[in-house]
């Protein structure tokens, strides 16, 4: 099987200016991933997708291919599987081979590990029937979802999973759920014929540490990032 991996990266961002290029221990957040999927040796190929001339310029210093992705599916509503299309059409239109499995790599992942890219490669071997297979996170018992609530204006909450919050009264009694991690992947054919880049059947490699999973998105996620990343390497 061919494995490439697609590093996203474009310039603008809500939460935080310039996010993919802000700096943790002197490296920018798109080196970090680019580095981190270089040390994984069975990825043919790394490309990084952005409208960014700076990120664009950092991915080719560090020797990756580079796809100048145009604005219109650079915006805050524009879907992975779109820029995922776009980057098939590039391939396509430079005669590079189709991958069997694209790996889609976010750098505002920072703890990203290359040992989930293997792991997660594996089961692929072992499991030829999947056509996706993502790292995930055990949930913390308190952030499940018959906890969740709304609350309006006047302070009143109201539990979206009232009658299963009742049943669940026990910790121990609770089920034990997964939410996504930081790696990403799917079979190529299966995306572009179910439209999705989750085809089913999905399989998981699960994180042995929840802060990997981390993903920045404000100013407070840079700043945990920045702290566990000093304590850690």
């Amino acid at each position: 099987m061919i494995f490439y991996a697609l590093i996203t990266a474009r310039a603008g961002s809500k939460g935080i200016k310039h996010k993919n290029l802000k700096k943790i221990k002197n490296k920018n957040l798109v080196e970090i991933a680019i580095n981190e999927v270089k040390k994984s040796k069975k990825i043919s190929k790394i490309f990084c997708s952005s409208n960014s001339k700076r990120i664009l310029k950092i991915s080719k210093k560090k020797n990756i291919s580079t796809i100048k992705r145009p604005e219109n599916l650079s915006g805050d509503k524009t879907t992975s599987y779109n820029v995922v299309l776009h980057f098939l059409k590039y391939l396509k239109i430079e005669n590079i081979k189709i991958p069997d499995v694209i790996f889609l790599i976010q750098p505002t992942s920072p703890f990203m590990d290359h040992k989930i890219i293997n792991e997660i490669i594996q089961t692929y071997k072992k499991k030829p029937l999947a056509n996706t297979i993502n790292s995930f996170v055990k949930i913390h018992h308190k952030y499940l979802y018959v906890n969740h609530t709304k609350i309006n204006n006047k302070g009143k909450v109201k539990y979206l999973f009232y009658n299963e919050r009742k049943k669940n009264t026990l910790r121990q009694n609770k089920q034990e759920y997964y939410a996504h991690g930081n790696v990403f992947s799917f079979k190529t054919n299966a995306i572009i014929k179910k439209k999705t880049l989750m085809p089913k059947p999905v399989y998981s490699v699960i994180l042995k540490k929840s802060y990997q999973a981390i993903d920045i998105d404000d100013q407070e996620d840079l700043d945990i990032s920045r702290i566990l990343y000093n304590y850690k390497f």
